[in-house]
């Protein structure tokens, strides 16, 4: 019976969790962030969303080979995974975007953790398939409940279009207002 229960487990948390990086699956994300959602309105409770994807992806794999890629991938995991509170959550979004939930706080004050996560990211050093070593950067939008969306598909778009004007303007950067 207890092997039937940890091969259940097993499976459960292959589900919810993605191989390559180990966080949320991007469904899996989106269920704790509606239930978040629902706890931060019940409670009148902030709630702030980021929205971050590695920069030049598709040259980092094309110019170092896609086991570097893999590597900056799971890299990136683990320390969203180490940075911020226990209580915030992480999630694979797809490919090379991220998503991070800081459970009752307004974006300004998670914008301090992230920069330091931001510069900690570029300082880090990654090595080619060929030994060759290169360094990363990323962009990111962040958005807050209730101030920049009512519901989750809102904070979601805002985070993605404040993402993209990042990348707009020029990359290597988070954008929370606009």
């Amino acid at each position: 019976h207890a092997h039937l229960q940890k091969a259940t487990d097993k499976l459960s948390s292959l589900a919810t969790l993605d191989g390559l990086t180990g966080l949320n699956t991007h469904r899996a994300f989106q269920e704790k962030l509606e239930e978040e959602y629902i706890s931060a309105l019940r409670h009148n409770l902030p709630l702030s969303l980021l929205m971050i994807d590695v920069d030049h992806f598709k040259k980092i794999n094309d110019q170092y080979g896609h086991l570097a890629g893999d590597r900056v991938l799971a890299n990136f995991g683990q320390l969203l995974k180490k940075r911020f509170r226990v209580e915030d959550f992480r999630g694979r979004w797809g490919g090379e975007e991220f998503m991070v939930a800081f459970r009752h706080i307004q974006k300004e004050t998670a914008q301090g953790a992230l920069q330091r996560a931001l510069e900690e990211l570029r300082a880090l050093e990654f090595s080619g398939d060929h030994g060759e070593c290169f360094g990363i950067t990323f962009s990111a939008g962040l958005v807050s409940y209730p101030d920049d969306g009512r519901d989750i598909e809102d904070l979601i778009r805002k985070a993605d279009e404040r993402l993209y004007q990042a990348k707009k303007n020029g990359r290597n950067c988070l954008i929370a207002k606009g």
